[in-house]
């Protein structure tokens, strides 16, 4: 067994997990369409039919999954029998749920987890608790789940009984605000083009005199297996998840880490990613060394002024830490709360994920993964 520790239920014959069901009524179309789905491990579906799937549902990201699925959700020689789950009608995937299995640690307690991600059904298929089934059918292959989401997705994993809190911040800097997808169009991209001006105009004069910078390739990360810190709920940086999360990621040479040296000794550095593309996103995955005010501020100046220098459109940064939060909105002011679920099979394993903080950061998810760039 694999140092994820990951646990699963063993799959049918035919791959299969039990069809969708629903308690709500639906009308006889819905009840047509519902009755000829059935749930079963991407792993066990046409590699064609989830190519159309994700060009439907994720077109900027289509061809990426068509390539690299099987890495992203961590589907190996170590984890054969392990795999996201896909609705099938007929001939055509409908519905999906992407899997990541990781391990959760508190001190020396470990237990296996699951993330989900990518959740979408087709737009025809919507309203008839596919999305429900998913996430059900899912909840038994691993002791713990877990899940960022958008408010219809936390809605639907409410209602299977997770418990969903917002402690996680997302931090931002629009830089170039009018590169993003949203506000690449008429006015919106007027006001967003002003907006950016005037941010980068601000910037520059904050930043006149920042501290030396390095920036060198992540080859080495093992600095940033993260030393478990206390009792926080934390996922357990091994080799293992390190090496499949950074050196095997089909875009590893966007990965570097940014250090920042104090005069006397220690400083701070960040593990940080440049997603390439129309807008250009550096994404700080994970911190490590000294993160006070202190330390902590004068590198994000620096983190900064690299970034207007090499022309980022934006600055992500993504953390649970109170703290740490409170001072990077200094250098990084647009704050989104993030909305988390959790869920745990058994009371014991509901007690290991409710005893004490949380300590998420960009890297402990699929933050960045969601995002490609031009390769």
């Amino acid at each position: 067994m694999s140092d994820t520790g990951t646990t699963f239920v063993p799959p049918e014959s035919d791959g299969s997990v039990p069809s969708v069901s629903s308690t709500t009524p639906a009308s006889p179309l819905r009840q047509e369409q519902r009755s000829g789905i059935a749930i079963r491990r991407a792993t066990r579906v046409p590699a064609e039919w989830l190519e159309r799937f994700y060009e439907r549902m994720f077109p900027a990201r289509a061809a990426f999954l068509a390539r690299h699925w099987r890495w992203l959700y961590r589907i190996d020689k170590e984890r054969p029998d392990w795999s996201s789950l896909v609705a099938v009608n007929r001939h055509e995937v409908v519905g999906h749920l992407g899997l990541i299995p990781v391990t959760l640690c508190r001190r020396s307690e470990e237990y296996p987890a699951v993330w989900f991600v990518d959740l979408a059904v087709l737009p025809e298929y919507q309203g008839i608790d596919i999305g429900t089934g998913l996430a059900r059918a899912a909840m038994p292959l691993c002791q713990v789940q877990l899940g960022f989401g958008n408010p219809r997705s936390m809605s639907l994993l409410a209602g299977c009984g997770w418990t969903v809190t917002s402690d996680t911040a997302a931090l931002r800097l629009f830089l170039r605000p009018e590169s993003h997808p949203s506000w690449r169009s008429g006015r919106r991209k007027t006001l967003a083009s002003a907006v950016g001006s005037m941010t980068r105009i601000v910037s520059r004069a904050r930043t006149l005199s920042p501290r030396e910078l390095a920036v060198f390739p992540a080859v080495h990360v093992g600095d940033f297996r993260r030393r478990r810190l206390g009792g926080a709920l934390q996922v357990d940086r091994s080799r293992d998840f390190l090496r499949w999360r950074i050196d095997e990621h089909p875009a590893s040479s966007e990965y570097v880490v940014l250090e920042q040296r104090n005069r006397g000794s220690g400083g701070c550095r960040a593990l940080a990613r440049v997603v390439e593309g129309s807008c250009r996103r550096l994404h700080l995955l994970s911190l490590e060394g000294q993160v006070g005010w202190e330390s902590l501020s004068p590198f994000l100046a620096s983190v900064v002024r690299w970034a207007l220098d090499g022309d980022i459109h934006q600055i992500l940064f993504i953390t649970s830490d109170i703290d740490v939060a409170r001072m990077a909105r200094w250098w990084l002011p647009s704050v989104k709360r993030l909305s988390f679920a959790s869920h745990a099979n058994d009371a014991r394993s509901q007690a290991f994920l409710d005893r004490g903080d949380q300590l998420w950061e960009c890297l402990d998810s699929d933050f960045d993964l969601m995002y490609v760039g031009q390769h």
